[in-house]
C-alpha cells in the first residue's frame, strides 16, 4: 500500500526484502523444512533457496508479460485528498 505514495529506492529494497521473508517463512510453514526446536542458519537455507526461485520466476513472468500485453489505461484512480483536476 506503501507504494502508491511512495516509491523511492529504498521502499522498493525494502519491499523486496518484506517479500523475500515473506514467502520464506511460507514455504517453511508449507513444507516443515525446520523441526521445532532446529534454529540453525543451514536451516533456512533450502526455503529460502524455493522462494528466491520463486520470485525470480515471478520477476521473468512480470517482464515478458509487460512487453507482450498491450498497455491499456487504467480502469480506476486512486483519488488524493486535497487533489484537484
Amino acid at each position: 500500500c506503501s507504494f502508491l505514495f511512495e516509491q523511492s529506492v529504498l521502499h522498493s529494497l525494502w519491499g523486496l526484502v518484506a517479500v523475500i521473508v515473506t514467502t520464506t517463512v511460507l514455504a517453511m510453514f508449507y513444507h516443515q523444512y525446520i523441526s521445532p526446536g532446529d534454529l540453525s542458519f543451514s536451516a533456512y537455507l533450502k526455503p529460502l533457496r524455493l522462494s528466491s526461485i520463486m520470485l525470480l520466476q515471478s520477476i521473468a513472468l512480470t517482464v515478458v508479460m509487460l512487453f507482450l500485453l498491450p498497455r491499456v489505461s487504467p480502469l480506476w484512480s486512486v483519488p488524493l485528498h486535497g487533489a484537484t483536476h
